[in-house]
């Protein structure tokens, strides 16, 4: 089939409409005060002493700014309750008096419609292998396998583990009695077409683990070989739902320990993190056969402030700890390493021995710092002066990055030591790190262009954003239209919200669900600045007013940066680019300080 029943959109904005947010949450959060036009309490996902979660019962929005989380009032009850998305509107809508009923929805756009459907189709393939695993005769050998390694049934079912048939076609056959379409099941990459044109499943005589996003949906599969197999792990090919560099197994199971502890421990393999959750260690979350990448690294920063790395004692594994853990201190986490001995994994070592033996590895994690330093003198074996430098060259970068001042000063003392050599030295030579990359080659060459500082442009484009939400109305976006948004986020939601803004009736939460994650994870918060703006109209061309000119002046700093650079020789003259930077002086001529200061303007002035 093309299409999946589902709960209409507008049947989603009635039961959106008609809950109060705040009275909601308060039945959760009975602290929850009024302050202005929002309000705050302690937030109920994790410690703190002071308030720093906040409702916006105008925008329907939640957000708290101490651990990141936030979304509408499906999302807390999806989270407080631990509910799927349909479960949550179904709960509130009963709540409300709204009668749901399911049919086919024509008022999405075609990318959400057909996400929508994929989530269902992937939804029943984990229902299939599942069942499959637990019922039939064939899959005796994997049960057989799992119940060796330690599973309980019990952690067979909370993550839904499965088994394909190793027919290969299982899956297509029972898909297509149910109206799934082969296209369909091709683009949730669950089928394959072979040489020939042949349809046959992506997954065959393996073990399943569906994996699931932060939302609780379903959104692709892993495979366990059986036997000789090779390779002995697949996973899903990359689809409209799923990129393996975005996601991580198991956090979704772990959300709630996760943000009120702000711990998280990254293993490597399925069985680890199952097993580990079976024994109450649900603060652990695996990559899906990558190394850790910046988009893992900005979903953790929503839920965790200390990351712990566990992967395979083996070179591999280290490697992975060193690229990992580069990426986490660079983006300020508390970072540690485990290294497991005797060769095992975390999961054998919990079967054999029991929770309290990973718990007093865990206790005793290495500082990221110190393992990196140990494992440089590992790879360049003792003290010549050439080891040392290469060494210090391996480490500085990354001590560099370390974003506390007290923290990176201790390491570099660490280094020193490591190496026998004075601290200060060292301090010079990371001295040179702060220049920029284009700093840095352009005292090596003559032929680095220059590069053009950043405008303000963007922070301009964020404050636009916020009128139009705190005053929707024809003439605010009758201004503001003609913008060509710079910002991408800001054109999603000026694309996501314009047409409701201009009939002046817009709620936030009817567009979150819109929105990629990222951006809902930066509009929530956003949307919670109180502006008190006594003429909106105004407001909206003064600001417009204030992004042409910064348009302009970007112009003119990128022509600026190209003049200089053909004055140098550096590059070929262009009389058409020297005549525009001329005009645009001119135009701009008596705005000194636009033109001398730029720099990023407070989102929040």
């Amino acid at each position: 089939m093309t299409l999946r029943f589902m709960i209409p959109e507008a049947t989603i904005a009635r039961v959106r409409e008609s809950i109060n947010l705040a009275e909601l949450i308060r039945e959760h959060v009975p602290t929850l005060k009024k302050r202005g036009r929002n309000y705050t309490a302690c937030c109920p996902f994790h410690q703190e002493r002071t308030p720093s979660f906040n409702v916006n019962p105008e925008m329907g929005v939640f957000k708290c700014f101490g651990c990141g989380v936030g979304g509408d009032a499906f999302k807390f009850l999806m989270l407080t309750e631990g509910l799927t998305y349909p479960e949550a509107i179904k709960k509130i809508a009963g709540r409300v008096g709204v009668t749901i009923e399911e049919e086919k929805s024509e008022a999405v756009t075609a990318e959400v419609k057909e996400k929508q459907v994929l989530y269902g189709l992937l939804e029943d393939a984990a229902k299939f292998y599942h069942r499959y695993l637990l019922e039939s005769n064939e899959a005796a050998v994997a049960r057989d396998y799992l119940a060796k390694r330690g599973l309980m049934a019990e952690s067979l079912v909370k993550f839904s583990i499965g088994f394909a048939p190793a027919s290969g076609g299982g899956l297509r056959d029972a898909a297509g009695k149910k109206g799934w379409s082969i296209e369909i099941l091709e683009k949730a990459g669950l089928v394959r077409r072979r040489d020939g044109g042949r349809v046959s499943d992506a997954f065959w005589n393996r073990i399943i683990f569906p994996i699931w996003d932060t939302q609780g949906r379903i959104i692709a599969f892993g495979g366990r070989a059986m036997g000789d197999a090779m390779p002995k792990y697949i996973n899903s090919s990359e689809t409209p739902v799923y990129s393996k560099s975005r996601h991580l197994y198991g956090l979704f199971q772990g959300l709630a320990t996760l943000r009120k502890g702000r711990r998280v421990v990254i293993l490597e393999g399925y069985m680890d993190v199952v097993t580990c959750h079976q024994f109450g260690l649900d603060i652990t979350a695996a990559t899906l056969g990558t190394a850790l990448t910046e988009d893992h690294v900005r979903i953790l920063r929503r839920y965790a402030d200390h990351v712990t790395l566990l992967f395979d004692p083996d070179a591999a594994g280290a490697n992975a700890s060193l690229r990992g853990g580069e990426l986490l201190i660079a983006d300020g986490f508390n970072v540690d390493v485990v290294t497991l001995p005797d060769g095992l994994d975390v999961d054998e070592i919990l079967v054999r021995d029991g929770r309290a033996l990973v718990d007093d590895y865990l206790a005793k994690a290495t500082p990221f710092m110190d393992y990196l330093i140990a494992e440089m003198q590992k790879k360049y074996p003792g003290m010549a002066p050439e080891t040392k430098l290469t060494i210090a060259r391996e480490v500085l970068p990354v001590v560099h990055k370390i974003k506390d001042p007290l923290l990176q000063d201790e390491y570099l003392g660490r280094l020193a030591n490591a190496l026998r050599v004075e601290k200060s030295i060292l301090g010079q030579q990371m001295k040179r790190l702060k220049l920029t990359p284009e700093e840095r080659f352009s005292k090596t060459t003559t032929e680095a262009p220059k590069k053009a500082p950043v405008s303000s442009l963007l922070s301009i484009e964020e404050e636009m954003i916020l009128l139009t939400l705190h005053y929707p109305s024809e003439e605010v976006v009758g201004v503001l239209d003609p913008v060509t948004w710079q910002d991408k986020r800001c054109a999603e939601v000026w694309q996501a919200v314009r047409t409701k803004a201009a009939a002046g009736a817009l709620q936030l939460s009817e567009v979150l669900p819109g929105l990629i994650e990222e951006t809902q994870e930066w509009l929530t918060p956003l949307s919670l600045q109180e502006r008190q703006v006594p003429n909106a109209t105004a407001k909206a061309q003064e600001l417009a007013a204030s992004w042409r000119r910064q348009k302009e002046i970007r112009e003119w700093l990128e022509l600026k940066v190209e003049v200089e650079s053909m004055i140098e020789g550096r590059i070929p003259h262009d009389l058409q680019k020297e005549k525009s930077y001329h005009d645009l002086s001119r135009r701009l001529k008596g705005s000194k300080t636009d033109l001398n200061i730029v720099r990023e303007a407070p989102l929040h002035g």
